[in-house]
C-alpha cells in the first residue's frame, strides 16, 4: 500500500509537470504568433505611411500631367535644383500655380528622401512649411506637388539682398 501510494504521487506529479509543460509551450506559441502579427502589421503601417500610400486625400497626378504642367520641365520653369531633385514652377489644369519637386531616381538616396518628405510633410503643420497638394509616384517618376511660394523660399528672403523685402528686425524674429 505504501508502494502504490508512492506510485500515485509520482503519477500525479508527472501529470502536473506534463500539464505545466503543455501550457508553457502553448503560451510560447501564442506569444510568437502575436509577435509575428504585431510586427507584420507595424511594418505594413510603416511602409504604407512612408511611401505616401496612406495619403489618399492628396491629388494623384500622372507623369503626363506633370509634364504638361511644367511645360516639359522647361528651364524657364526651373526654380531650383539639388543632388536629389529639381523644383519647377507649374500651372495645373485648374489654373493653380504650384511648385513640383521631381526627384532624380538615378540617385539611390532620392527614393528614401521622397518617402521621408511625404511622411513628414503629411503630418507636420506649420505656417512656415509648404503643404503637399498632390503627388506622382510610380516606377518612372516620384514627384511632390507643393504650394507655390510667390515670394521665393525663406533662404532667399533672409540671405539674398535682391530678394529680401524684410528689415533686419523682421529677419531676426524669424
Amino acid at each position: 500500500s505504501g508502494h502504490s501510494h508512492k506510485k500515485k504521487r509520482i503519477r500525479g506529479r508527472i501529470k502536473i509537470a506534463v500539464i505545466c509543460l503543455a501550457a508553457g509551450i502553448l503560451l510560447l506559441i501564442l506569444a510568437a504568433i502575436s509577435s509575428l502579427l504585431l510586427f507584420s502589421n507595424r511594418n505594413k503601417d510603416k511602409k504604407n505611411s512612408e511611401d505616401g500610400t496612406v495619403n489618399e486625400h492628396y491629388m494623384r497626378m500622372t507623369a503626363q500631367e506633370l509634364s504638361r504642367a511644367t511645360d516639359g520641365c522647361s528651364n524657364e520653369n526651373l526654380l531650383g535644383t539639388s543632388n536629389l531633385s529639381s523644383v519647377y514652377k507649374a500651372v495645373l489644369h485648374d489654373g493653380r500655380t504650384v511648385a513640383i519637386k521631381i526627384l532624380k531616381l538615378g540617385n539611390h538616396r532620392a527614393k528614401n528622401s521622397f518617402n521621408r518628405e511625404c511622411y513628414v510633410l503629411s503630418r507636420v503643420r506649420h505656417r512656415n512649411l509648404v503643404k503637399i497638394i498632390g503627388l506622382c509616384s510610380n516606377l518612372e517618376i516620384k514627384a511632390l506637388v507643393l504650394e507655390f511660394m510667390v515670394n521665393g523660399n525663406l533662404d532667399k528672403q533672409l540671405h539674398e539682398a535682391e530678394h529680401c523685402q524684410m528689415s533686419w528686425d523682421q529677419r531676426l524674429q524669424i
